[in-house]
């Protein structure tokens, strides 16, 4: 029976969830927004980057997802050296390691806020996206749409 594969760095795509509210239609709004952004029911959701982490030895080494991939290479190598490996011998070995995608997690308005503190780069860019699909429909004469603070 073939080993199964237990060390690996794992791609998680993040989907975040912000309450607010926009003075527009929801169905004219969602003609509007690209592809995996939706706005509704006082909701916006939007793709949010990707949280990264390794998997050694049955350890995951960015449980929170607040450590960068170099963060995470240095705990590695710290803990396999402590383990019997040389330096050069860790470094090989993350190396090596293969990359897996994992299906999409999708965060609680608690947990987004975290991750958006975090990474404020992606809520920066999708209220960006958000408003230029507010001004086109104003553009067009729909409605008039405005942020109301969350």
């Amino acid at each position: 029976m073939p080993e199964k594969e237990r060390d690996f760095l794992v791609r998680k795509p993040i989907r975040v969830s912000i309450i607010m509210n926009v003075d527009v239609s929801d169905w004219a709004l969602k003609d509007k927004l690209p592809e995996g952004y939706i706005c509704g029911g006082g909701v916006f959701s939007f793709p949010a980057g990707y949280r990264e982490s390794y998997i050694v030895n049955g350890k995951e080494y960015n449980c929170e997802g607040n450590l960068s991939l170099e963060e995470q290479r240095a705990d590695i190598t710290h803990d396999l050296t402590e383990g019997g490996f040389s330096l050069q011998e860790a470094e090989e070995y993350m190396v090596n390691l293969k990359t897996v995608e994992w299906s999409v997690s999708y965060l609680n308005y608690d947990a987004s806020q975290k991750w958006l503190e975090l990474h404020p780069e992606f809520e920066d860019e999708a209220m960006k996206i958000l408003k230029e699909a507010i001004n086109e429909l104003k553009a067009e004469g729909n409605e008039q749409g405005r942020r109301v603070r969350r």
